[in-house]
């Protein structure tokens, strides 16, 4: 007999919304006259990314030192502006998360800095359904960690094996499947459907 879905927890970048960093490195190159690969190194790369990812430095500490590194004069407020805008829903997958969520609990499980989950609460209408989430500056530990899944599983107060989870980054797929939690990597809306439906969740 297979064990019940008491939750279904989905990423977010790449997964309920569409990711494009050139947007911003484009608009960061234009008004710092840095060409795109240093621009992409002084914001988005791995080294850039995780000291922010996991809260270990402020939204404004790092468009600071963004900043300092571009030779660019800008606001805080600026610099998130036009982060977020490598971001754009994912229609179709935020109908699935909004219908799973008649069926069972749903979560966030993802990757991110605090600006981006202001600009999630602002613009995906579905983003108070989570719960619980589970953000990576806010527990201060990234997928594929093995302890941020223990995480999930901990705020989400169910086993391993009663969660549905989704990701596009497969690394993150083998390292939640490796703890018991029944994990599929996201390729599209269609899939997804089927992966849910495995699971007994038909939407």
């Amino acid at each position: 007999m297979s064990i019940e879905i008491k939750l279904a927890a989905f990423d977010m970048g790449g997964v309920m919304i569409r990711a494009d960093e050139s947007i911003p490195v484009t608009e960061y190159s234009r008004r710092s006259g840095k060409p795109k690969d240093e621009v992409f190194a002084a914001i988005f790369s791995p080294e850039r990314k995780r000291p922010i990812e996991t809260g270990r430095i402020t939204p404004a500490q790092h468009a600071r030192i963004a900043a300092e590194s571009l030779e660019l004069e800008i606001s805080e407020q600026e610099f998130w502006r036009i982060h977020c805008t490598s971001h754009s829903p994912n229609t179709p997958v935020g109908r699935i998360v909004e219908a799973t969520s008649t069926h069972v609990r749903v979560a966030i499980a993802s990757n991110l800095p605090s600006p981006h989950w202001d600009w999630a609460k602002a613009t995906l209408p579905y983003s108070d359904l989570f719960n619980p989430a589970v953000l990576s500056f806010e527990i201060s530990v990234m997928k594929p960690d093995a302890e941020y899944f223990h995480t999930l599983v901990r705020m989400s107060g169910v086993r391993p094996n009663e969660i549905f989870f989704t990701d596009d980054n497969e690394q993150n797929i083998i390292a939640a499947n490796s703890l018991g939690i029944r994990s599929f990597l996201f390729t599209g809306p269609d899939q997804l459907r089927a992966d849910l439906k495995e699971c007994g969740v038909n939407v």
